[in-house]
Parts: C-alpha cells; structure tokens; sequence
C-alpha cells in the first residue's frame, strides 16, 4: 500500500510539473535509499546516500567519465602553469541555474563568481562544512571575469582535479542560499531539479529541461525524473524490487544473494527475463582501527599485529559475504587501485605468527591476559563477532560494544574509541586519498585521521608524494609508506568491498563505476 501511495503521489507531482511537453510516470527511476538524509546541501554531502542525490542536482567544475577519468562540466577547459600551482578554468555559458522563486521565478547563468562564493562557503564557520580540510591545499580562489576562475595551490598536489570531483564543490547560487533553508529547498545546475521531500519517506526530482550537457547531439537527461523511497528494511526494499516497484537495487544483502543469482552469479531463471546483475569491485576499505594517541589508550603493537594474523579474512568473506569482495590480505589500498603498483604485503591469517607476536606481548606485560573493547554499530555486528571468536581462539578476549551510527561516529571523531570498525570509500581515485587517513595533519576532528596515527617519517614521505608529478618516483614513495603502515599495524583490513547491483530490464545504459557514483542523466527507460 504505502509503494502504490507512493508512486501515485509521484505521478500527481509530475503532471502538476508538466508544461508543453507530456511526462509519463513511466518514465521514472526509482530507488530505495535505506540510509536517513539530512540535507541537500552539497556543502554538507559526506556520505553515499547524500552524494547520490545531490549528485542529480548540482554540478561542479569538472568531473568523471565511466573510467574514472576527469572530463570537462561547468569549466569547458582548463590550464595548469609551469609551477604546477595556479589552474586557470574557462567556464562554459551555456550553464543556468534552476528556475526558482529566489530569481523571481526565473533563472540566470552561473558565473566565476558562484564558484568564488561556493567555495569559500565550505570554510565559513556558520556553515560548519565537513568538507572544510580540502581548503589545506587551496591558497586562493578569484573571479578573473564572469567566465574564468582561478585557483591557486599552496603547494603542487598532483591529485588536485580529482579532489574537484567531491559534492563539497559544486556550485550553488547565494542568492537562494540567503533564502534560508537550502538543505530543504536546493538550487543547483544539474540534470534534476528538487520537488518535494518528505523526509524518510519519499524524495522526487524532475527533469531539467534547460540542462546544457548532451550525448551523441541529444538533450541530457532522457528520465522525465527520479523518485526515492526510504524503506529501512533491505529486506522489504529487496521484495519491492522483486515485485516491480523499483527499477533500481543496490547494497544487497549476502543472504538474499542466492534468491536471485546461481553459483556462476547468473540471474536465476524465474527472474532472467525481469532483471540484470552488475558487479564492479569498489573502491572501499573496510577495516577495523586502533586509536593511536595516549599511552592509557593503545593498543600495544603486537597485540595488534597478533589480532590481525588471528582473523581469517577469506573465510569471513567466504561465509559472511557468499563471496562479495576481496579478503583484507593487502594493505589499505583496493587491488582496483593499487594495480601492479601497489598490491601491497598484508596481514594473512597465520597461527605461528599470531604466537610470535603473543609471545612479545607477554614478555612485554608480563600477563597471559588480555582484553579490548571493539566499538561497531548493529549493521557490522556479525562482522564483529566474527573478529571476537577468532580472538578467543588464540586466548584473546574481544569485547563488543554496539552503538548507534552517529554515536560511533562522533565517539571515533573524539578518539572516545581505542578499537573500532570504520571503512573509507575514495573521495576520488587515487591511492594519496587513502594515504591521507594517516597523515598526521588530518587528526580528527578536523580530518580523516580516526587512528591519530603520527609517525615523522611518513608525514615527510606523504607529503613528498604530494608535489611528485612523476607517476614512477609517486608510486616508489607510496611504497615506502606502506611498508610504514605495515609495521605500525594502526588498523585491521577486513575487506574491500564489491558493488553489486541489480535493475530492472526496463533500464538502458545504466553504467557502474568503482566510486558508485550514481549517474543517471544518460540512463534510459523503455515505456511498455
């Protein structure tokens, strides 16, 4: 009932937005986000679930093609001078910001100046962006005329154009923002423009008609619009999909793998003709990891390295994941980023070294005893517990401690956590951005740093790699890094994760990527 509700309000919200042009309700995507929103203001869009669907409203300067490549979107070209510091952008004049009632129900053309404002927006401490320390590379932002903007670097940061990727820079116009509630009523660039939003229940876009980006001669995007339902339980989302009343289905539990796919992972028979499966390995880390600051609250390291070579991460993939992802055996790199050139030595589960490094610990201590207390929340639980009999196994008690999400997260940002479960999804794809999680300038809570992980030498070399433009001397560094972060053992790699999704054979070019971003302007419908 509350699905048939639902997509009759979107059908109602769609034919109160139709002017010229007929819009079928059919011609819909519709999701299901399991996780809360609390804005739509990119400034403060951190997680998957608010970057997917700011992502459908606002655009910035650049952005990535389907290979994670940097393309041109708001800035049609751009050039970098001879010091590798100063980038200049040539902004398109095609680019118009979203009817609204803040430009008197018209609309205006997004200029150099937006950029100026959208950018220093994220260091106003009114704001309180979370996105404030990608400011630590930037010296400057001006307005050379309406179509060219200039960005100066403190120092060369080769990974720069990629950073510009993240929603903490897409444009929004001041004069809708003066207009109070912005995190309700955004204004942006992009294919889709903001309708209505009941909070945890339902979320609607619809197509921008004056969208500049086209594809093969054609208008982007082709949907009439995008229609989100916030279903909590998987479960449900999952037999709503199954059903029909969602074309679009991703974040699948591994029990529910076996219902739609056979061992080969292909579409079982009932459901071949309804739907298909994608699969992308995904740029996540998800790991456990140790506070590093304060004598009271460390974990010695060899009780660190001696937890790590406890935990059998194959057979936690093979039995708690049915399969999805890639064992934690390397370092904090995904292999899909790491390549040949950083496919680094990890911790592979190995009773004689767990012994070895048990043995340290005791003649250290002086005690065959020893605890700790692992902080999750309940959706990682199993993963958990799992660590915890691993442990016990070998004569180590894993307490478990479970809190609610924004709890665990504000007690990791305090260091109220000496051992806890995080992951990191890339900002943007490269390896410095997972090098950052332990560069001692990016503490919590100002940072990515949870661990607090401070050694003088791999600040020197992380901060080598920033101004290295050579791909061979960057990868050399990284390397060295690594083997720093081996030996420290300020975490515990569970696995890298894998995206699996599933649509209904009613969507056309649907493209994964191992960001997840969701982009759906070229993404078609076949209306039955």
């Amino acid at each position: 009932m509350f699905l048939r509700c639902f997509f009759c309000f979107c059908f109602l919200i769609f034919l109160g937005s139709c002017s010229k042009k007929d819009v079928s309700v059919s011609n819909i995507f519709r999701y299901n986000e399991s996780s809360v929103i609390n804005s739509l203001d990119p400034v403060y869009a951190k997680d998957q679930a608010s970057i997917w669907a700011v992502s459908q409203i606002f655009n910035g300067l650049v952005q990535f093609d389907d290979n994670l490549k940097i393309k041109p979107s708001v800035a049609k070209k751009w050039i970098l001078d001879s010091t590798g510091t100063k980038y200049t952008f040539f902004l398109r004049n095609d680019v118009f910001f979203h009817k609204n009632e803040c430009f008197f129900n018209k609309t205006r053309a997004v200029s150099a100046l937006d950029f100026v404002y959208s950018f220093n927006r994220i260091l106003d401490p009114d704001v309180v962006s979370p996105g404030s320390w990608v400011w630590n590379y930037i010296k400057s932002v001006d307005a050379v005329n309406d179509s060219v903007l200039s960005i100066e670097l403190k120092d060369v940061f080769s990974p720069f154009l990629g950073l510009l990727t993240m929603p903490y820079f897409f444009v929004v116009p001041e004069e809708a923002v003066l207009n109070g509630d912005f995190d309700r009523n955004p204004v942006g660039t992009g294919p889709f423009m903001y309708k209505i939003w009941t909070e945890n229940v339902r979320m609607v876009f619809v197509k921008n008609e004056n969208y500049f980006e086209k594809y093969d001669d054609n208008s982007l995007p082709y949907l009439d619009g995008v229609a989100v339902s916030f279903i909590k339980d998987k479960h449900i989302a999952f037999l709503e999909f199954l059903k029909g009343n969602l074309d679009f289905l991703s974040g699948l539990d591994p029990k529910y793998k076996t219902e739609i796919l056979d061992s080969a992972d292909n579409i079982r028979g009932e459901y071949v003709d309804k739907i298909r499966f994608l699969s992308k390995p995904y740029l996540n880390t998800e790991y456990l990891g140790f506070y590093m600051t304060g004598s009271d609250k460390i974990v010695p390291k060899s009780m660190r390295k001696a937890i790590n070579y406890a935990i059998n991460k194959k057979d936690m993939v093979k039995y708690l994941r049915k399969n999805i992802g890639i064992p934690g055996v390397y370092g904090i790199i995904p292999p899909s980023l790491a390549d040949n050139h950083l496919l680094s030595k990890g911790y592979e589960y190995n009773i004689d070294s767990v012994n070895k490094y048990l043995g340290v610990f005791n003649l250290k201590n002086k005690n065959n005893t020893y605890s700790v207390t692992l902080y999750t929340n309940s959706s990682y639980l199993d993963y958990c517990e799992f660590v915890q009999s691993e442990c016990e196994k070998v004569g180590v008690k894993i307490n478990i401690e479970v809190m609610p999400p924004s709890v665990l997260r504000q007690s990791i940002s305090s260091g109220k956590t000496p051992f806890f479960r995080a992951s990191w999804i890339a900002d943007y794809p490269n390896p410095e951005n997972y090098f950052a999680l332990f560069y001692s300038q990016n503490f919590s809570p100002g940072g990515p740093n949870y661990t607090h992980f401070s050694i003088p030498e791999y600040d020197s070399l992380y901060i080598r790699s920033l101004s290295s433009n050579s791909d061979s001397i960057r990868f050399l560094i990284y390397s060295k890094m690594d083997s720093i972060l081996f030996e420290e053992c300020p975490f515990i790699v569970l696995f890298y994760d894998q995206i699996m999704v599933f649509v209904s054979q009613e969507i056309e070019d649907f493209v994964l990527n191992p960001m997840n971003f969701l982009s759906l302007k070229k993404v078609k419908k076949s209306i039955n």
